[in-house]
C-alpha cells in the first residue's frame, strides 16, 4: 500500500476553493491508502462538507505563527523535521515554492499544477527558476486541464505527468427539480473578486433579461451591482461548501460566465462551480473556452461567446424557453459528473503516483 504525505501551508479548513479541493482529495486518497496530511489546521478540516474523517487519514498541524507573524518558514521547517522521523513513499503539494524546497532534497514529490508562474508573473525570473527546478527534479506532475500541460510542456522539460482535472461531491441519486412553473431564478456560485469570473458580463446580461432574477452564492460586495439590476440579484453570502451543494439542488439554470481575456480563464482552470452544478443537476450556461470543453459539451451544457453579455442572455433564454432541452442537458450534466467524483480523482492519482514506480 503507498504511503502519501500532502503537504498543504495553509490554513484548514479555509473558504478558498483550494481548501475544498485539498480536504476532499485527502479524504478520497485515504479511503484506498494511507495518508497524512500535513496544514495549518485551524479547526475540523471537514467542517461545512458533510463528509467525515477516514480511518486512514492522518492529520498533523503544524502552526505557521511566530507570536503575532505568519511564516512558511516555520511550516518548512517543522515539516523537515516530521519529514525526517515518519516513512512516506511520495509526497504531493501543490505550492509551487515548496514543491521546489522538497524536490532538491531529493524527496519523491508530485507537484500539482494549477497555473504557470512564468505567465502569471513575467517579470519575475524568480518565480520561473522555481518551475524550471520542479521541472528538473519533481518525480512527475499533475495538471489539473490540458492546456496547462500543454503549456508547461512549451516552457519546460517535462517529468512523467497526468491531467487530473478538479472534483466533485456526486449525487447518488439525480436532483429533482419542479419545472411545473417557468424559470425565474438563474445562480451564480463563487467568488466575485477577480476579472476573469466574467461577473461583469453576467450583470450585464441580466440588464437583457428583465423577468429573471440572479441568485449568488459567496462573498458578494453588493456595491459592485449596477442600479439597473440591483434588485432583482439576492445575495447569499459565503455558505459551508455543504449548504451550497443543498442551494444549488434548487438551482434549474446555473451560469459559469468565465472571461475569455485571462489565459487562467481560457486554458488553465479546471472550475470547482462548473462540477458543482453538474452535480446538483443544474442545468449549465456556460463561456465558450478550451478550458470548459475539457469538461462538458453541447451535450451537457449551453455554450455563449465569451464576454458577450448580448450571448449569454441568448443562451440563458434558450433554456428558459425550452423546458425540454433544460432538462435533458441538467441529466446529462448530472450523468458526466460522475466521472469527476472526488473518488475517481483520488483513483486516478494513485494510478499515476503507482506508474512512477514508488510502490
Amino acid at each position: 500500500m503507498i504511503k502519501i504525505l500532502y503537504a498543504y501551508p495553509e490554513p484548514l479548513p479555509s473558504q478558498k476553493a483550494r481548501s475544498i479541493q485539498v480536504t476532499a482529495t485527502c479524504a478520497a486518497l485515504a479511503r484506498k491508502t494511507e495518508v497524512m496530511v500535513v496544514a495549518d489546521i485551524q479547526d475540523n478540516m471537514f467542517s461545512g462538507l458533510g463528509i467525515s474523517k477516514p480511518e486512514q487519514l492522518i492529520i498533523k498541524s503544524i502552526n505557521r505563527n511566530i507570536g503575532p507573524v505568519i511564516s512558511n518558514m516555520v511550516f518548512n521547517w517543522q515539516l523537515d523535521r516530521l519529514i525526517r522521523t515518519i516513512r512516506f513513499d511520495i509526497i504531493i503539494s501543490r505550492h509551487p515554492k515548496l514543491a521546489a524546497k522538497l524536490c532538491g532534497k531529493g524527496l519523491a514529490v508530485i507537484f500539482e499544477v494549477h497555473e504557470i508562474l512564468k505567465d502569471k508573473h513575467p517579470g519575475r525570473k524568480d518565480l520561473s527558476q522555481i518551475e524550471k527546478q520542479i521541472a528538473q527534479d519533481a518525480k512527475g506532475l499533475i495538471f489539473i486541464s490540458e492546456g496547462l500541460r500543454r503549456r508547461w510542456e512549451e516552457l519546460y522539460k517535462t517529468p512523467p505527468c497526468a491531467v487530473v482535472p478538479s472534483g466533485t461531491f456526486c449525487n447518488n441519486d439525480l436532483p429533482q427539480k419542479d419545472r411545473s412553473l417557468p424559470v425565474r431564478k438563474i445562480y451564480y456560485a463563487g467568488t466575485t473578486y477577480y476579472k476573469w469570473k466574467g461577473i461583469e458580463t453576467l450583470f450585464s446580461a441580466l440588464e437583457m433579461l428583465p423577468d429573471l432574477e440572479l441568485v449568488m452564492i459567496g462573498e458578494t460586495d453588493r456595491e459592485i451591482i449596477p442600479e439597473p439590476v440591483r434588485q432583482r440579484v439576492k445575495l447569499l453570502g459565503h455558505m459551508t461548501n455543504e449548504s451550497v451543494r443543498t442551494e444549488l439542488q434548487k438551482a434549474r439554470i446555473a451560469i459559469l460566465p468565465n472571461s475569455a481575456q485571462s489565459i487562467t480563464s481560457r486554458l488553465y482552470t479546471s472550475p470547482l462551480k462548473l462540477l458543482e452544478y453538474m452535480s446538483s443537476g443544474a442545468s449549465v450556461v456556460a463561456s465558450d473556452l478550451p478550458s470548459i470543453r475539457e469538461i462538458v459539451s453541447e451535450k451537457e451544457c449551453v455554450f455563449f461567446t465569451p464576454d458577450s453579455p448580448e450571448d449569454l442572455a441568448k443562451a440563458i433564454m434558450i433554456l428558459v424557453n425550452d423546458p425540454g432541452l433544460e432538462t435533458t442537458l441538467s441529466i446529462a450534466a448530472w450523468e458526466k459528473a460522475k466521472e469527476y467524483a472526488w473518488d475517481a480523482r483520488a483513483e486516478k492519482i494513485l494510478t499515476f503516483a503507482a506508474s512512477l514506480g514508488v510502490l
